[in-house]
């Protein structure tokens, strides 16, 4: 009849922990930046594409024994040289 979570104890009510960055930590990203192999520092990057521009990416990658991270690196450095 308790209808609850089993047992198991809740945070309700409990202070919050402090998860305060500040303004620039958040900006620049972890402590743990990943790095490509040569070296550099990557960010994540998120964007939506339409399904079939994927597909054949993903196969074009597979095929060529590339990964598709590499690949889009490349076309962006192409697109968007260093100044």
């Amino acid at each position: 009849m308790g209808g609850g979570t089993g047992g198991a104890m809740s945070n309700w009510g409990m202070k919050p922990r402090s998860t305060a960055r500040t303004l620039d930590s958040f900006v620049g990203g972890s402590e743990k930046q990943k790095e490509n192999r040569a070296g550099r520092e990557l960010k994540r990057l998120n964007a939506m594409i339409p399904a079939a521009l994927h597909q054949r990416m993903k196969v074009a990658c597979a095929q060529a024994g590339t990964d598709m991270t590499t690949v889009l690196i490349e076309l962006l450095e192409q697109r968007f040289p260093e100044g």
